[in-house]
């Protein structure tokens, strides 16, 4: 996770290419029995976010949420959160 620059989005099974741009998301993981959450206001993983995904080990559940995509037609829309564990 660290080692990856930025998030994208892709939209499958449309009968024509759908573009989409990651506009904003959030990175949420649990450190000490508190939610810990970082914001980037593009589709880039930012230098906290790094931080913050060395600091957490194995078992660790790493929550990315509250994309905002803007679509082809220049509409934005939400997608639902990915939840990962760290292995």
């Amino acid at each position: 996770l660290e080692n990856a620059p930025s998030v994208g989005a892709i939209m499958e099974n449309f009968d024509f290419d759908v573009v989409v741009k990651v506009k904003r998301f959030n990175v949420t993981v649990i450190k000490g029995g508190t939610f810990v959450e970082q914001s980037s206001s593009s589709n880039m993983i930012t230098p906290k976010m790094k931080e913050l995904f060395r600091s957490i080990g194995r078992g660790s559940v790493v929550y990315l949420e509250d994309f905002i995509v803007t679509m082809s037609d220049g509409t934005e829309r939400a997608l639902p959160a990915i939840k990962l564990k760290v292995i």
